[in-house]
């Protein structure tokens, strides 16, 4: 009888760095869903110009693992929703090039923005924002 190891017995789901690694060119084929929208009076960014500002996250899922997304918003006083890149996103997704590597910050950092630009999320807050003051 053959003996397994512990470190043999579960096999490893995710990375080292619990990051989920996606071609670049895959990352607008991932179903994202409005998980949670907050207000947060902590959020920076417009801070003269907003009067208010909270963070949003999203879920999907990516070849069977969990991915998250999430930033923060800013609501200006004509009631338009805007995303504040003063920080950047909070993810777990990773995104990897042709070759297989880690894709450069501000390279990674621009698909992220354009993933998110590309969400109905400003629906969604508004819905929140309404539900919390009606």
């Amino acid at each position: 009888m053959m003996e397994q190891s512990a470190s043999n017995a579960i096999p490893q789901m995710f990375s080292r760095d619990y990051c989920v690694r996606v071609p670049q060119r895959r990352l607008g084929d991932i179903l994202f869903e409005h998980l949670c929208t907050e207000q947060d009076p902590g959020v920076s960014g417009l801070r003269q110009k907003s009067f208010r500002g909270g963070m949003t996250e999203w879920v999907g899922r990516c070849g069977g693992q969990a991915v998250s997304l999430g930033w923060d918003w800013g609501q200006l006083e004509d009631g338009s929703i805007c995303l504040l890149k003063a920080v950047s996103p909070r993810t777990n997704l990773m995104a990897i090039d042709a070759k297989g590597y880690d894709m450069p910050g501000n390279e990674a950092l621009d698909d992220l923005w354009a993933l998110i630009e590309s969400l109905p999320w400003r629906g969604e807050v508004a819905a929140s924002l309404r539900s919390l003051h009606p």
